[in-house]
């Protein structure tokens, strides 16, 4: 199998959905119908990633008080949660990410972006935790920090539909990253830039001056 999924969904009908396209990729599935069944599964069966449905029921009946519960707990913290919604918003998707999302997608699924979100997030849980590793060795043999040896974060461009929302992103990206973040127009992407000052990665709105413009 190519990993463990945990889906958390609010209809048996959308589990099974869900559950038939992650299989199809020849993920392992788990299931879980309510915030306290999705934490239960979760410690006993350590997924590799999480899908729960942004209007999960549970005992305080918020599914992101199941995100935060989920992040507060050094057992499950880093395995990446990913928040689905049959009724998105920009506000809902803000309100998901700050609760601890590591993303936030909504239905009908688009199979394709949701396997591509799948295969990053888990590639960069065995990243996180490889480095973690080896800079656990290092402590344990008086070795350098190599955290400290690592290049510098990453430089990040920003290009949003309007100034204002430009630079809400680049906060809530300066709080997670630590690194420089740019805010730039569509047209600044194009940029001759000089040497060592290039982003090393762009986040480009889908839709800038019209639906899908970004994309």
């Amino acid at each position: 199998m190519a990993g463990r999924i945990l889906i958390a969904d609010t209809t048996a009908a959308g589990r099974i959905i869900l559950k038939a396209k992650l299989q199809a990729a020849r993920y392992d599935i788990i299931e879980a119908a309510g915030s306290q069944a999705l934490l239960a599964a979760a410690r006993r069966d350590h997924p590799d990633l999480v899908i729960l449905d942004a209007h999960l029921p549970g005992a305080t009946g918020h599914a992101l008080d199941a995100v935060r519960a989920f992040k507060a707990d050094p057992a499950l913290r880093t395995i990446p949660v990913i928040v689905s919604d049959a009724v998105p918003s920009r506000e809902a998707r803000l309100d998901a990410l700050r609760a601890g999302a590591d993303d936030y997608l909504a239905k009908p699924f688009d199979e394709v972006t949701l396997l591509a979100l799948v295969r990053h997030l888990m590639r960069s849980r065995v990243t996180h935790e490889e480095l973690t590793r080896r800079q656990d060795t290092a402590a344990e043999m008086g070795l350098p920090d190599i955290a400290a040896e690592m290049a510098p974060p990453p430089r990040i461009a920003v290009i949003a539909p309007d100034a204002a929302t430009g630079l809400d992103w680049r906060r809530g990206l300066v709080d997670r990253l630590g690194g420089p973040v740019l805010v730039i127009d569509r047209h600044g992407a194009l940029d001759r830039w000089a040497e060592g000052d290039a982003p090393d990665a762009f986040v480009v709105g889908a839709d800038l001056a019209r639906a899908q413009d970004g994309q």
